[in-house]
């Protein structure tokens, strides 16, 4: 079989963890900051729960990583390459470039 559990359970570290889970779902939805919601979360909490939630620091910076992790992907590499494609546009250019390169 498996082996008892050998210590009790910490209910304020349960609820602490609910607490997380549940401001990184509110920074996907509001615009609230990070620091009025870490004090909202502490303001409805058991003194116990508060001292289990975690650093504030920690807290903010998660909020703001849910709120980053909404935003699209920064490209791998910004480098574009032109100069596969520059000859063949100088080799057949319109009436249009033409007269703008001659003014």
């Amino acid at each position: 079989m498996g082996t008892a559990h050998n210590h009790p359970a910490d209910h304020a570290a349960v609820e602490a963890l609910k607490k997380r889970i549940e401001l990184k779902d509110k920074a996907k939805t509001t615009k609230n900051r990070p620091l009025e919601m870490f004090t909202e979360a502490l303001s409805s909490s058991q003194p116990e729960v508060r001292v289990k939630i975690g650093d504030r620091d920690t807290v903010k910076r998660d909020i703001r990583r849910q709120r980053q992790g909404a935003l699209p992907r920064d490209p791998a590499s910004s480098h574009v390459s032109v100069s596969r494609c520059w000859p063949t546009l100088t080799k057949t250019r319109s009436p249009a470039i033409a007269g703008m390169a001659d003014s």
